[in-house]
């Protein structure tokens, strides 16, 4: 059967078209084949090719109320924002390209710490006890939000009058280190117990190394630890970030107000009376006894973690501050050292660098965070790891 069919009426011109007629016919068809095999060649490619990759998630944002800053005054800031529970991703809020960061990964410690040895006391038992009689005394007879802050308001008032601080505190000059620690304080005050008190930080315009919180949520710095000649006393803003959460942690655990609940057991206070100004401030200005300040250090290392301050950055500061330390003498005798052990309202710096390892070991584990923030830029330049990342 010819493939090209003849006229039945034609003679051969009519035979020469047809002929042209169906060779033109075959041949567009042809190209329609082979521009549909050619298509679904390449629809095959696009659908069978490897999907390509997608990018790590971005830094999360976690946005703060703003905070209230005062030339001649304290900078203000209420805990806000959402806690770091609830972020989803590995980085949360810490971005991908930031450089001046501690991975997870690389945290690791041996498993007989160099700090962590010779540091138990036979005191430690009594000094335990002591502590848990402290706690069940504090959670019986607690102050109420507006007892703590009447306290704190009029314990700051005496502080601001005291000859040895009087113009030192809240001064022009220290305005911008106010405002830097109420915002490096923020992803802090936004994992806290008791989320009820304006935080107020004050800075001393005074050359101690030191800083110190009283009820109600005042925080206090001086000048000699935020100046920082020489690199003696902070490394970067997760080193700032420890010692805010520290103090931080003396108000939300309760230890500021812990005197002035014993006073209210016994009937010393109440909503109504107003303790004597050198009462108050002479009470106040006592130190925490060690296990509260262990207890701080502790929380403080759970809210850096929780806030992605690189915790290990905590105990950095705390192998720093030991080598500062005199060295013992060797004549001590046992009781000396037990007696020393049982008075002192600090641990060495050596126990409680311990202490804040041994924390970090296992907050590390427990969240999500893949990074850390260590800062050293921010704290040189007085910029918050909120406004930017280095």
């Amino acid at each position: 059967m010819p493939i090209i069919p003849m006229s039945s009426t034609g003679g051969p011109g009519s035979s020469a078209r047809s002929a042209g007629r169906g060779l033109g016919c075959a041949l567009v068809g042809c190209c329609a084949l082979l521009l549909l095999v050619a298509s679904g060649v390449g629809v095959a490619a696009w659908l069978l090719r490897a999907p390509a990759p997608l990018g790590p998630p971005p830094a999360e944002v976690i946005e703060y109320d703003p905070v209230k800053d005062s030339p001649t005054g304290p900078s203000r800031v209420k805990p806000s924002g959402r806690s770091a529970r609830t972020l989803k991703t590995p980085g949360g809020v810490v971005r991908l390209d930031a450089a001046e960061i501690t991975l997870a990964a690389d945290v690791s410690y041996p498993s007989r710490p160099k700090v962590c040895r010779g540091n138990a006391h036979l005191t430690d038992l009594v000094k335990g006890l002591a502590f848990d009689i402290d706690r069940e005394m504090r959670a019986s007879t607690p102050l109420s939000i507006k007892e703590e802050r009447r306290l704190g308001d009029q314990l700051a008032e005496e502080i601001a009058g005291h000859p040895r601080f009087r113009g030192k505190i809240d001064t022009r000059d220290t305005r911008k280190w106010r405002a830097y620690l109420a915002r490096v304080a923020q992803p802090i005050l936004a994992e806290l117990k008791r989320p009820d008190f304006e935080y107020r930080f004050h800075v001393i315009d005074l050359p101690e190394a030191n800083a110190f919180a009283i009820p109600g949520g005042h925080i206090y710095f001086f000048t000699g630890m935020l100046d920082n000649i020489g690199g003696t006393w902070l490394a970067n803003e997760a080193q700032l970030a420890a010692i805010l959460a520290h103090e931080i942690s003396h108000v939300d655990l309760g230890h500021c107000a812990a005197v002035f609940q014993y006073l209210k057991r016994l009937g010393v206070i109440d909503d109504d009376k107003k303790l004597p100004a050198a009462l108050v401030l002479t009470l106040a200005r006592g130190p925490f006894s060690s296990n509260q300040e262990d207890e701080a250090d502790i929380n403080a290392t759970d809210l850096m973690a929780l806030a992605q301050y690189a915790p290990s950055e905590f105990v950095n500061l705390w192998i720093a501050w030991d080598a500062l330390q005199p060295a013992t003498p060797d004549g001590d005798d046992l009781l000396t050292r037990e007696l020393d052990n049982l008075l002192r309202s600090h641990s060495p710096p050596r126990a409680r660098a311990c202490n804040v390892l041994r924390r970090t070991q296992e907050i590390i584990q427990q969240t999500p965070f893949d990074r850390f923030t260590v800062g050293q830029t921010n704290f040189d330049q007085r910029t918050p790891r909120t406004r930017k990342q280095f």
